[in-house]
Formats: C-alpha cells, structure tokens, sequence
C-alpha cells in the first residue's frame, strides 16, 4: 500500500530501527528507556507512548538545534571509514543504528566509499573490513 520496496515488513523495520536509535540518544543522554518508552505496540498497531511529554527544543540556543539536524553522507562515510581503520568489523546495520538513516541510505554510504573495504561472509553474518593495501 506504501509503494515501498521491501514489502509487508518495510514499515516494521522503520519503526524498530528508530525505536532502537532513540533510546541509544536517550542512553547517551543518561535517561533510562526501552523500545516501548517512546512508541509501543498495541492491539491498533504502533502508538507514541501516552507518558512521553515532547518539546519543540525552543529552549536551546540556535546553534545546538541546528547542530542536532543529523549527520550529512560525507560525516557518516567519515565515521564507517574511522571505526574500519580502528578493526572493527561493521555491517550495514552499525551504520542505520548509529545515524538513524533506512537500509537504503545506509548501503548507498557504502557504495559510496572509496576502495579499500571489502566485504567478508555472507549475508547477514557478513561485515565490512578494511582490506589490507598491497606493496
């Protein structure tokens, strides 16, 4: 009905990949929540959770809500490419996670990366690393 791509299960992924990214933020900010904090499933489907009181950040400086807008394509390369370089084993959903962006948006930043990464296994279990330059 959505026209998306992914079929019945596109929407359920978008909502756990924000449910999941939120309470990361939340974390880091040092308040406690789960993924039913901010949107809980019901018997009528996903709902914002009656006991989260929003606000429109009016209260911030201007600077720090322009900063909070979210990462750009080249800031998020940067990150995939500096925790490659530091051995960690990334895969597509590190990416979606840390940034909050859709499947889609994450496999086109890594499209988008220069040579040097190579993709080890397959599927699911599979990661990208940085392969080794030869001399």
């Amino acid at each position: 009905m959505l026209g998306l791509g992914r079929g019945q299960n596109a929407v359920c992924d978008a909502v756990s990949a924000f449910r999941r990214r939120v309470v990361q933020l939340l974390g880091e900010a040092g308040i406690q929540a789960n993924e039913d904090s901010v949107i809980i499933t019901g018997k009528v489907g996903y709902q914002i959770n009656a006991a989260l009181i929003v606000g429109n950040g009016s209260d911030l400086p201007p600077a720090t809500a322009a900063e909070d807008g979210g990462d750009g394509p080249e800031s998020r390369r940067r990150w995939f490419l500096d925790e490659l370089k530091k051995g960690r084993k990334l895969r597509r959903c590190d990416l979606e996670d840390r940034f909050g962006i859709s499947i889609a948006t994450a496999k086109r930043d890594i499209a988008d990366l220069d040579a040097g990464i190579g993709f080890v296994g397959t599927g699911k279990a599979g990661y990208c690393a940085a392969v080794p330059t030869q001399k």
